[in-house]
């Protein structure tokens, strides 16, 4: 299992978290309880089974997943799914969460992720997170919205931020890619954004943006 480490770790204070999610209450906010800060253990970046690229969990790893997250101690109460230009693998895990699995999390966000496209001295691509409050019931079609918003261009063709741009992309720049999923990672390799488009797209109220 992929994770960021080291585990971030957030304290509730002052009525609101030591985030960008002030929103997300936990039960535990100013006020309810009389014993001061807590600290919670938070993964905010965390990769799943079906993640876009280096992929190794195996076929059928999903229940051996959940139940690695759910035996984690101290529990973890707030994990953000990541994966490279979208939120199918969050959006599974989301389903889960919602038929009773990872009873312990009490928050469960997207973390997309991307590249930028400038490059460092070592000739690699600088990454971008964006982290999206779940709040609004409405986050999974504004984070749709706002990718198939965005552009690269090649050519003369504009590719958006989808699955199945991503993969037209994979393809056009590497005809010989006749499986879909090996065109949509090929794709994705490739895409690349820029701050002054982010900026202008991810105007929406579940988004904020954290720059690594």
């Amino acid at each position: 299992m992929t994770t960021a480490k080291p585990l971030a770790r957030y304290s509730a204070t002052n009525g609101a978290l030591a985030s960008s999610f002030a929103t997300a209450e936990l039960h535990h906010l100013m006020g309810h309880d009389q014993r001061g800060s807590q600290w919670f253990r938070w993964e905010p970046h965390i990769h799943a089974p079906g993640t876009i690229f280096n992929d190794q969990f195996g076929a059928d790893s999903w229940e051996a997943y959940l139940s690695a997250l759910e035996a984690v101690t101290p529990a973890l109460k707030a994990i953000g799914i990541a994966d490279y230009y979208g939120i199918s693998t969050y959006q599974r895990v989301l389903a889960d969460k919602q038929q009773n699995r990872l009873p312990d999390c009490d928050l469960i966000f997207p973390n997309i992720e991307m590249r930028l496209g400038i490059g460092t001295t070592r000739g690699n691509f600088v990454n971008i997170h964006l982290l999206v409050d779940p709040s609004d019931p409405d986050h999974v079609d504004q984070i749709t919205t706002m990718l198939s918003r965005l552009t690269f261009r090649v050519g003369d063709q504009d590719y958006g931020c989808t699955a199945p741009q991503l993969t037209r992309l994979g393809r056009r720049l590497n005809s010989a890619l006749t499986d879909d999923r090996a065109a949509l990672a090929y794709g994705s390799q490739q895409y690349k954004v820029s701050i002054e488009e982010l900026r202008s797209r991810s105007k929406l109220g579940c988004v904020s943006k954290q720059f690594s």
